[in-house]
């Protein structure tokens, strides 16, 4: 089966941050699971511990910051994007609770897989890496200006 060597969500957008090809994330959905979330659904909540890692195929979900007077709307990440990699990056619990907005879908793949997955596969590794660092940069800086 020959694959696309495009990156997905096409590499002309580097405002989108992907750097994985289309046979990455299809080794990624063989390795990993898709998962449907309701809308409104908590994916992950703020503190939990957390070794998976979560690509987005269709859909969006916000991430939240839950604080005593209310929660704070951090970001909206859409199909074709990452999240879950601070905690699978750090080996820490969640910085803050996902919640699907509507129905979405995505792909959910196991710390320990992912490791793997990385060793035995360095071009995915670099491409991974590359995209969670502008990912994690875009993200701070986004956040950098509202906080202006």
């Amino acid at each position: 089966m020959a694959f696309n060597s495009t990156p997905i969500g096409s590499n002309k957008m580097k405002k989108d941050s992907n750097f994985l090809l289309e046979k990455d994330l299809a080794l990624l959905r063989r390795r990993g699971r898709v998962v449907t979330y309701a809308e409104e659904q908590v994916i992950l909540k703020e503190k939990e511990t957390n070794r998976r890692l979560f690509w987005l195929l269709r859909g969006s979900v916000r991430i939240e910051l839950n604080r005593r007077f209310g929660n704070i709307v951090l970001a909206n990440i859409r199909a074709g994007e990452m999240f879950g990699e601070m905690s699978f990056l750090g080996e820490e619990e969640a910085s803050a609770t996902v919640i699907a907005n509507k129905e979405i879908e995505c792909i959910v793949i196991d710390g320990e897989v992912l490791d793997e997955v990385l060793e035995l596969h360095q071009g995915l590794a670099a491409r991974f890496y590359h995209t969670a660092a502008v990912t994690l940069a875009r993200r701070l800086r986004f956040q950098g200006l509202t906080l202006k």
